[in-house]
């Protein structure tokens, strides 16, 4: 009997610090996966606001190119009372196309959804939209120069 409980005794010595390491290890895994998922969070966090911004600024411009298109269709049309009516038929398909191309790209810049965007999408929008913005601005010096 003395020597069962001595056995009982040795097994019982030898896996208790193996249980206490276990038992360690386990939290310290749990702290780590914990600290990654926060790191990963934070990151995606930080994603999120570098698009947000970079939308902002896309639609700050887009908003502020097209806000200047009204201004060049009332000079347009100022234009082409004074002037014969070849000049006002070519003035008033500028004055369409102005119009066109500022309401497409309105409509493009409200359908985006700032928090449904991901990088790949942001960077989709800028390469529908800037070419968009080239082109209007063209029509916005065609429309000064004439």
């Amino acid at each position: 009997m003395q020597q069962s409980q001595w056995l009982v005794a040795s097994v019982l010595t030898l896996a208790l610090p193996l249980v206490a390491c276990s038992k360690e290890e386990t939290q310290a895994a749990g702290q780590s996966a914990s600290k990654a998922v926060d790191a990963a969070k934070e990151m995606g966090a930080k994603a999120a606001d570098e698009i947000a911004r970079q939308f902002g600024e896309l639609k700050s411009k887009a908003e502020g190119q097209t806000a200047g298109v009204d201004a060049a269709i009332a000079d347009l049309k100022r234009k082409a009372e004074a002037k014969g009516a070849e000049a006002k038929t070519s003035i008033d398909a500028l004055v369409a196309d102005l119009a066109k191309k500022k309401d497409e790209i309105v409509k493009m810049v409200s359908s985006l959804d700032v928090k449904a965007l991901d990088a790949k999408a942001l960077e989709d929008a800028k390469k529908k939209l800037e070419p968009l913005l080239a082109e209007l601005q063209k029509l916005i010096d065609k429309a000064k120069s004439m």
